[in-house]
């Protein structure tokens, strides 16, 4: 969600400022225990005629974020396993030396799915059927693929 984000810091001006700071945005905010979740961070806010994105690195907690794409509206990155379940990874940016610790923005870990199971169990080579599968924290995936192996043959399909 958009909103403010808390500054701390004493400055003594002469004339009345304000400051907006926009809080970044992350999507998904939340993604499996495995890692592997490609996360887009909109709501930045970057002078494009400065060369930050060379030396950029995006942090959740303490692993890196490893950064895939980087547009002026966003900056794309696909997250490494978490360290526990359920863990609330905070988000900080760093440019150079410098590091922002964006407070109340997280990355929520959520444990990794189970498939419990699926059907129909029996189908056709050409597919057009639907499978229906049945498990735990099957929201958490992605992008879900499925791998079908036919007589354990040289036949493969991935869907």
């Amino acid at each position: 969600s958009k909103g403010d984000t808390d500054i701390s810091g004493a400055i003594q001006l002469t004339e009345k400022l304000n400051v907006y700071v926009p809080r970044p945005i992350l999507l998904p905010n939340y993604g499996p225990v495995a890692g592997g979740t490609k996360i887009r961070i909109q709501n930045l806010v970057f002078d494009t005629n400065l060369d930050l994105f060379s030396t950029m690195k995006i942090f959740l907690g303490k692993q890196e974020c490893h950064i895939i794409e980087v547009t002026p509206n966003e900056v794309i990155c696909i997250n490494q396993a978490c360290i526990n379940e359920s863990e609330q990874l905070e988000l900080s940016i760093q440019v150079n030396t410098h590091i922002w610790q964006l407070e109340k923005t997280y990355f929520q870990c959520k444990n990794d799915p189970i498939v419990f199971d699926w059907s129909p169990k029996k189908s056709i080579l050409s597919g057009g059927f639907k499978l229906f599968v049945n498990g735990e924290n099957l929201d958490v995936v992605q992008m879900p693929i499925m791998k079908f192996v036919y007589n354990i043959s040289d036949y493969e399909f991935i869907s």
